[in-house]
């Protein structure tokens, strides 16, 4: 669901899960405790360098409270807009 990104522009993905992160005020250690995935893999979910499976972004807006919409970096009012205008 995720792909590798240059450095300059992070992945939507990417950023929203470490804002998501920051404003639980979990660091990536406490958010691989409490979701059960390793601390290497959120660093490397944060940067863009793996891509999430379905199980882990489950995993991960379930412990961060949010929906998949969000933890993806999508606007869900945004989408909803646009799938009424028929776009």
């Amino acid at each position: 669901m995720t792909r590798k990104n240059d450095a300059s522009e992070p992945h939507p993905f990417a950023a929203s899960l470490r804002r998501l992160r920051e404003a639980k005020g979990y660091t990536v250690y406490r958010l691989a405790q409490k979701s059960g995935l390793s601390q290497i893999t959120l660093h490397r979910l944060e940067k863009g360098e793996r891509s999430a499976t379905l199980d882990t972004l489950v995993k991960l807006a379930d412990t961060l409270q949010c929906t998949l919409d969000e933890l993806c970096g999508r606007n869900p009012a945004a989408s909803d807009a646009n799938h009424e205008q028929g776009v």
